[in-house]
């Protein structure tokens, strides 16, 4: 049998104007959902930025909800690669960190008008069922263990070890708590600027990944970051003198019920 020659159709006027429509159509609806909210936002907004009738938005997309998702898997598919180009080059825990740190310091330096709305849309989702579902299977496709196989050996190793007796989390699970952290992160910056300065920001973003994805032993605990200064043993005179403190107060508030 003779080799067959597999022959691309290219594209016709039609085909072309209808992808340039939704390309244009989605990056209007970025805009309009950034600026007004998921719940804010309307399509005939939306078109008129686009330079299009609303029925062109009906002709691509069933709904807002619809159109909102369509943007979601676009920008979900380029952060999954952001991550995977950044990991690519690993060849260590440190390196790994560091690509981490930049990625998602990177997120809540420019990217703080998305991280607020995808946090906007989580809580519509939760009081909407078909939202709910979709937004699930995002979530699972954007962490399940296929996309991460092609990752250097370092990144698949992440997880193994149990410093001081405790288990460290895997890929998947780690970094969907860093994606569900930075976005509260960039929200909360809003009402304390003060506080959680850039610089800050970048350090607890480090001390999350590396408590997440590094290996722990190194990491400084909650409270040896809260009260610097203290030692170990300090810590936990500290952990015990609280814990008697409030058997105490149990103990007289049951003497007083009896009363």
């Amino acid at each position: 049998m003779g080799t067959q020659t597999v022959i691309e159709l290219k594209p016709n006027k039609h085909q072309l104007r209808a992808k340039q429509t939704r390309e244009l159509l989605l990056k209007s609806a970025e805009i309009v959902f950034v600026r007004d909210g998921y719940l804010g936002a309307e399509l005939g907004e939306i078109a008129t930025l686009a330079g299009r009738s609303k029925g062109a938005i009906y002709g691509h997309f069933k709904s807002k909800e619809d159109l909102y998702f369509a943007l979601l898997e676009e920008r979900t598919s380029g952060y999954r690669e952001r991550v995977e180009a950044a990991l690519v080059g690993c060849k260590s825990s440190k390196e790994i960190s560091r690509a981490l740190v930049d990625h998602f310091f990177g997120a809540v330096k420019e990217d703080k008008a998305w991280c607020r709305l995808l946090l906007e849309f989580k809580l519509f989702a939760v009081r909407n069922h078909s939202a709910k579902k979709r937004l699930q299977k995002i979530n699972k496709n954007l962490y399940y263990r296929e996309h991460l196989k092609d990752l250097p050996e370092p990144w698949a190793s992440l997880g193994r070890r149990k410093p001081n007796g405790r288990s460290v989390l895997g890929p998947q699970a780690a970094l969907a708590s860093m994606a569900a952290i930075v976005p509260a992160l960039s929200l909360e910056e809003e009402f304390g600027p003060d506080v959680l300065i850039q610089t800050k920001m970048k350090d607890v973003i480090t001390s999350l990944v590396e408590a997440l994805l590094i290996d722990g032993s190194n990491v400084a605990s909650a409270a040896e970051i809260l009260l610097p200064g203290l030692s170990q043993d300090a810590l936990n005179a500290r952990t015990i003198a609280n814990r008697s403190m409030v058997t105490a107060q149990i103990k007289r508030r049951s003497q007083r019920n009896k009363v």
